[in-house]
């Protein structure tokens, strides 16, 4: 029975008829249309919708039951119109136009989803007309809105995934390759599976080719293309792939397959329905045989009422194609008897239930020639159909509750020509099952060749890694972790390759049977913490299993705290905090650039190398700039060297700064470490060349790993800018290091471009879109090799953990088992990797390159232009090796005069040490004596002590000045003396 709004249909109808008065023999006729492809791949549902409508109008309740309620309906359906839909946009929106002049109300078709779209958009947006499309299912047709009159008899693609994965779990494999034709419907197919594949651990890879090409040798490569990716793919070639095209692809998919040896007995196809059951079962070419043989056809099926074997059984077949042929057109050609008599897909009763929901809903509502009252009528209804119960949702999908979703099996018998297209089973419910009427599992599945052994493949498992930074946006800030970003994408591609050029380990664990694959996905921090957390969690929302990043040590820290309560390893690239080093408190978290207790390290060395006996440090106050300067102090405490903080905040950097470079002026110091952003380096430079505190060849900048080689070139367009940085220096991480030979290899192919490819440009969202000639623009830099070495110290914790045999054959099941198998050392793209116990890169394995900033005048007539332009000088590694000589402000080889050293009372520093590099293995590289910790908070609290009483102090003063010029100015005028005073003198200023 039909019921509305929960009231039975019969009872509605008679309510309806009473209320209104109208008697149940004037009769309403509705004029309805049919616009489906007359061929064979849409004579069936054109058959079907025309016999439903035949039946509604005779009340014919043989085949459903809900007829037999109508007696009172005056509605007949009165078909307007039999009309070709072909199978392109342009035609089908044609077709439409002798429907218009009708008068039709309601119209049933096309079949396929880019048809349907094109004359969605004409009976949506100018007529309107209510549309039951009974086949469309891609999932760009989810939009109300857009097509508000569109009602569709099958679920969409999303559900039809679903059905695909769950054959493909069946029978264990981890991998599939999905080729499809690009139009709305093979994309959004494509796009249903990838998108289901993540949530369970499966690794999707599709590919596409053009729906038709003028040129059929242009269609061939096409498809030769995108089956060459499933071949090549990571070294190993995909035995699974759903085919998502249609009949007339067929041929060229065969020939194709058979050529690259992607058919037979070692791959399985899965396809859809888009080829039809009758181009299955006229298939006769070998090479059609070859990809055929063995193969699963999976699509929404319309038994869903298990009824379907007694209509094709007892009312197909038996009714005369006069009926049919009726309502033909001329162009179409008469059918024969013989077409009930072929084999015909559940999926026409889609299109039987089509004719049949347009006629209970005329019955249901009083006004049946109104669009916006049937349409209404009808997604809100309910009936028993044929293909199952029929519910809608308010914008017209099909609920997909009751849909089941056929698995059928195709294979030859030795001696038949013909193929046998057979039931393996349903999905239905979230399970496999054999049939809608039994909870028994499917029946034994037929491989090619008759065999029942599933094709091998390697039982892949996808870990999920998220990538946290800055990779996109207006500015540096945003952009700053661009490469790493990319970086990140190829260890990823080269570790599922097997590729082990730069990292042998990644061939070595694909050799060892490593059934790890990475996906990596971005998430954008903007360097603030509580954006980082957020994308985080958003991405373990998603699956992410394990995390690349952060670059900002802020916001690294704050992702920490939470990946660790849930036992999520995290690897930084760029992260350098001390606060950092903590297993106790960060159990998971690790990173392959050094801490700043090394990098700090390597700068006090640099400034005992100088016989500087005070220093000071400009930072932000935050995570890294604080943790920098703690950690130089504890360094520079057993050198002897005082080290005076001069810390500022990003909240009101212009003043703050203000204060800070005053506080280094004041105290006359010559040597500057510069903690700085990209964002805060020209600000920074600026107030310390108004202030004297660079550009005078009396002072030497020492910059750190956040200011990139980039940042200081780019210094070119301020000419004043860039004769301040003159004979500065900067103190990094060393990663890459040049005569490297994997990494001279690295860096070659990055700057040939070789490294570009429509692949990874693919694996990329919108906003991190590459421009075309980013490899050739965006400079490589040695740090760049830490996010390399975060990637592949994750992909080969997650092998290591997937196939120990004490573990759960998962990667990414975290906790202690994890992070053991994370601290396994590898050769890197950076050298040696290996980690402490608290996740740090081992100082045994760190370096840290000198690099020397010049600058140079260009002469091109207009004067005062300067080149800037920075080379690696020398190494620390224990000590300092020099491959150039170092060049001071104005090209001097003589260092920058320290500041006149300040005695015992002014500073808590009054250790005695040896300056040099034989102070390197004194103190061992590992951050002092024990006492190391107070010294820090005790100089930290003591000069911020010292500067805030001195700020209040300036802040009273300026205050009284103020007031005092104020008064003084009030007076004169009192006086009628103006600015002149008694005397005439100077004008007050």
């Amino acid at each position: 029975e039909l019921s509305v709004g929960g009231d039975r249909m019969s009872s509605l109808l008679k309510l309806l008829v009473v209320a209104t008065g109208v008697a149940a023999a004037a009769e309403v006729e509705l004029p309805v249309g049919v616009v489906l492809p007359l061929d064979e791949g849409g004579m069936n549902e054109a058959y079907a919708a025309l016999l439903a409508l035949h039946h509604f109008n005779g009340r014919n309740a043989s085949v459903l039951p809900v007829f037999g309620t109508l007696g009172n309906c005056s509605v007949k359906l009165r078909v307007a119109s039999v009309l070709d839909s072909r199978r392109d946009a342009r035609s089908s929106t044609l077709a439409m136009l002798p429907l218009i002049e009708a008068g039709m109300v309601a119209f049933i078709g096309p079949l396929y989803s880019s048809t349907t779209i094109a004359m969605a958009n004409v009976a949506s947006l100018i007529l309107p007309v209510v549309q039951v499309a009974p086949r469309a299912t891609s999932p760009a047709l989810n939009d109300p809105e857009r097509f508000p009159y569109l009602v569709r008899m099958m679920p969409s693609d999303d559900k039809t995934a679903h059905a695909i994965l769950a054959h493909v779990q069946r029978f264990g494999w981890r991998e599939i390759g999905v080729i499809h034709v690009d139009d709305e419907y093979g994309r959004g197919m494509a796009e249903a599976i990838e998108t289901s594949a993540k949530p369970a651990s499966l690794a999707a890879t599709r590919a596409s080719f053009p729906p038709d090409a003028v040129d059929g040798d242009a269609q061939i490569e096409a498809i030769r293309a995108a089956m060459a990716t499933m071949v090549s793919l990571d070294g190993r070639p995909l035995r699974i792939v759903v085919l998502v095209a249609f009949d007339r692809h067929l041929p060229d998919l065969a020939a194709t397959a058979a050529d690259l040896g992607l058919s037979g007995a070692s791959a399985h196809m899965i396809v859809t329905d888009g080829l039809s059951s009758a181009r299955i079962a006229a298939a006769r070419d070998p090479a059609e045989v070859r990809l055929l043989d063995g193969a699963a056809r999976i699509l929404a099926g319309g038994d869903g009422s298990g009824g379907f074997s007694a209509f094709e059984r007892d009312v197909w077949g038996n009714l005369p194609v006069t009926l049919l042929n009726t309502y033909l057109p001329p162009e179409a050609g008469a059918l024969n008897a013989s077409f009930v008599s072929e084999p015909v897909s559940s999926t026409v009763a889609f299109a039987y239930d089509a004719a049949v929901a347009l006629g209970v809903s005329a019955c249901a509502t009083s006004s049946p020639l109104d669009p916006g009252s049937l349409k209404a009528v009808l997604t809100s209804g309910t009936f028993a159909g044929l293909s199952g119960r029929v519910a809608f949702s308010p914008g017209g999908a099909r609920d997909a509750a009751d849909v089941p979703y056929e698995v059928q099996n195709i294979y030859w018998v030795e001696g038949e020509e013909a193929p046998r297209l057979v039931p393996a089973g349903v999905f239905q419910g979230g399970a496999l099952r054999a049939n809608v009427t039994s909870s028994a599992p499917p029946p034994a599945f037929i491989f090619a060749l008759g065999s029942q052994t599933p094709p091998a493949t390697s039982q892949v498992r996808v870990l999920h890694v998220g990538f946290l930074g800055r990779y996109a946006g207006d500015n540096p800030v945003d952009t700053a972790s661009r490469a790493a970003m990319v970086m990140t994408q190829l260890a990823a591609a080269h570790f599922n390759r097997g590729n082990g050029s730069f990292v042998p380990a990644f061939a070595e664990a694909r050799d060892a049977g490593c059934g790890v694959l990475i996906e990596v996905h971005l998430g954008h921090t903007h360097a603030d913490p509580v954006t980082g957390l957020q994308a985080y969690i958003a991405g373990r929302a998603e699956g992410w299993g394990a995390v690349v990043g952060a670059s900002s040590s802020a916001v690294s820290e704050t992702v920490a705290q939470l990946a660790a309560i849930q036992g999520v390893p995290q690897v930084s690239f760029k992260s350098t905090s001390p606060a950092l080093s903590s297993a106790a408190q960060l159990p998971t978290f690790a990173r392959t650039i050094p801490s700043d207790l090394g990098a700090a390290f390597a700068v006090a060395q640099w400034l005992a190398h100088n016989g500087v006996t005070t220093a000071g440090v400009l930072f932000e106050s935050n995570t890294y700039g604080t943790g920098f300067a703690e950690a130089l102090a504890a360094h520079c405490a057993p050198l002897g060297i005082n080290i005076l903080p001069a810390g500022f905040t990003p909240d009101d950097p212009v003043l703050t700064l203000q204060v800070a470079v005053g506080q280094l002026v004041a105290a006359d110091v010559r040597y500057v470490v510069a903690v700085l952003f990209s964002s805060e380096l020209r600000l920074a430079l600026r107030t310390a060349l108004d202030r004297g505190l660079v550009g005078d060849g009396q002072h030497h900048w020492i910059f750190t790993d956040s200011i990139r080689d980039a940042d200081l070139v780019d210094l070119a367009d301020d000419p004043e800018l860039a004769r301040a940085v003159d004979g500065c220096a900067g103190i990094l991480a060393l990663g890459g290091v040049d005569g490297f030979s994997r990494w001279d290899a690295f860096a070659a192919q990055w700057a040939s471009g070789n490294f570009d490819s429509e692949e990874l440009r693919a694996r990329l969202p919108e906003d991190a879109a590459l421009e075309a000639d980013f490899f050739s623009d965006w400079p490589l830099e040695s740090v760049d090799a830490f996010a390399y070495d975060a990637l592949a110290a994750v992909a080969l914790a997650g092998c290591a953990a997937a196939t120990d045999p004490d573990g759960d054959g998962s990667p990414d099941f975290g906790g202690d088992f994890w992070w053991r198998r994370l601290h396994t050392p590898f050769s890197g793209l950076s050298g040696t990797v290996a980690l402490d116990e608290n996740g740090d890169r081992s100082l045994d394995t760190a370096a840290f390159q000198l690099k020397n900033i010049r600058t140079a005048a260009v002469e091109d007539g207009t004067g005062g232009d300067a080149a800037v332009a920075v080379a690696t000088v020398g190494l620390f590694r224990g000590g300092w090796t020099f491959s150039a000589p170092f060049y001071f402000p104005g090209a001097s080889l003589v260092p920058v005069a320290g500041a006149a050293a300040v005695n015992d009372e002014q500073s808590p520093n009054t250790a005695a040490a040896s300056s040099g590099p034989g102070s390197a293995g004194k103190s061992g590289g590992g951050g002092g004596d024990p006492g190391a910790d107070e010294r820090i908070q005790a100089l930290s609290e003591s000069n911020r002590m010292l500067w805030q009483i001195l700020m209040i102090v300036a802040v009273v003063f300026g205050a009284a000045l103020v007031v005092y010029v104020a008064v003084s100015a009030v007076r004169r005028v009192r006086r009628g003396g103006g600015g002149g005073g008694r005397g005439g003198g100077k004008p007050l200023v």
